[in-house]
């Protein structure tokens, strides 16, 4: 649920006779980002100051496919896009493991490319085993990652249909 929490609060007198006007933002959400104007008035003087507040988010990751079944010797692609990345001043950076651990990326086997704008690709090309394939995204605020399970079928194990699919 989200609340938007702001307050305002006037310090007493300083030492050089000035008041402090406080703005405060708490749980700060893109959709507080903008310009701020502290207007002061004292004896028919106004004043005024302002200030660009910028939110900055964490990555978002989109996976595209979720989750693949295939089996030994068949190609796959995967791709990791972050969707709020294209808004953002700063770029994200993109990193692949599988099975949690870093991998050698060769080229005839499995091999990642970064995509412009917010996104990488992986290519896995004659997958011979069943992994988990995880993408990694790293931003100023934080770094998230989801993850993709690689399913061998082994025919010999799950009985399968012959056929093309969708036909009975």
């Amino acid at each position: 649920k989200a609340r938007r929490n702001m307050w305002t609060r006037l310090l007493p007198l300083d030492s050089a006779e000035q008041y402090t006007a406080l703005l405060g933002v708490e749980r700060a959400d893109v959709l507080d980002k903008g310009r701020y104007t502290c207007q002061v008035s004292d004896w028919g003087y106004q004043q005024c100051k302002s200030l660009l507040l910028d939110v900055l988010t964490p990555p978002q990751i989109h996976l595209q496919p979720m989750s693949v079944t295939l089996e030994k010797g068949d190609n796959v692609t995967v791709k990791c896009t972050s969707p709020n990345e294209p808004h953002l001043e700063s770029n994200f950076g993109y990193s692949w493991t599988k099975n949690n651990a870093l991998f050698k990326m060769t080229p005839d086997q499995e091999f990642w490319e970064d995509l412009y704008p917010g996104g990488s690709i992986l290519r896995i090309s004659n997958v011979q085993k069943s992994a988990t394939y995880s993408c990694h995204v790293h931003g100023s605020v934080k770094s998230v990652s989801q993850s993709v399970r690689v399913e061998l079928l082994n025919r010999s194990v799950v009985p399968w249909c012959e056929g093309s699919p969708g036909s009975p």
